[in-house]
């Protein structure tokens, strides 16, 4: 009879009589509850979406599907609260770090990608977003890619992005003559200034040689209002307006001067 129960709703009935301290979303294996209710360890999972099972102090919940590892830690007050780690449903590491009432909460944090399980982002976490200081890497080398301020989870306040290059090492020998070359990764700086919801606001925008090519607005990742342009010697080549990108406006080519 009980095997043929399809609703959360009947279960949370059963359970709520046995046991009205516990709530449904937050089952954790009793047999207690199994004897009376008349259901097996795999019925009795089935319902719940997922199990709990407390070992040496910590709690370890499962997918109730798969029985695949998705979250240890520490839990009180039925959820998570101190440190943690979170896994997806393939049982690949994706977040540690602080809860707080079952949020990603307080303290460092840190997310994985999900395929290639490198670091890809640490940060202060606060209301279950990022919010404070952050980094962000590459998925693939683990280069740092963004440094700078976040707030409910984007970039807010003054950052840096940066970018992964390759560059040619040059070798020669002595004693008639010899060349070699070889390649090595270099991280270097694109844009320094301001950021506003997860976007450029205003700030430095560099090329791949390190040198300036442009100082001023931006709106939606385009540069726009007032700015300037530098050529390859640093020197300031316009100043003036620009829209999505382009000079409008307004402006001064200083190199005709």
């Amino acid at each position: 009879m009980w095997r043929k129960i399809r609703s959360n709703y009947l279960l949370k009935e059963i359970l709520i009589y046995v046991d009205k301290r516990r709530k449904i979303n937050l089952i954790k294996y009793n047999k207690k509850i199994q004897t009376i209710a008349g259901l097996n360890l795999i019925d009795y999972r089935r319902f719940s979406g997922r199990y709990i099972i407390e070992e040496y102090g910590r709690i370890k919940e499962y997918n109730s599907y798969n029985d695949l590892l998705i979250f240890e830690g520490e839990y009180s007050n039925g959820k998570r609260n101190g440190k943690g780690k979170e896994y997806n449903e393939e049982g690949k590491l994706i977040f540690e770090g602080e809860y707080l009432n079952g949020k990603k909460w307080k303290g460092i944090g840190k997310e994985y990608d999900e395929d290639t399980q490198k670091l890809i982002f640490e940060c202060e976490y606060s209301n279950g977003e990022r919010n404070g200081k952050g980094k962000e890497y590459d998925k693939y080398n683990g280069e740092l890619l963004f440094l700078g301020a976040y707030l409910n989870g984007k970039r807010n306040g003054h950052g840096e992005e940066y970018k992964s290059i390759l560059c040619r090492r040059n070798s020669y020998r002595s004693h008639y003559y010899s060349y070699s070359s070889s390649y090595y990764s270099k991280n270097i700086i694109i844009f320094s200034g301001e950021y506003l919801n997860g976007k450029r606001k205003e700030g430095r925008e560099y090329k791949y040689d390190e040198k300036l090519v442009y100082e001023g607005g931006f709106l939606n990742e385009k540069k726009s209002g007032k700015g300037k342009l530098y050529d390859s010697n640093n020197g300031l080549k316009y100043e003036g307006e620009f829209l999505n990108g382009k000079k409008n406006g307004r402006g001064i080519e200083l190199w005709k001067i």
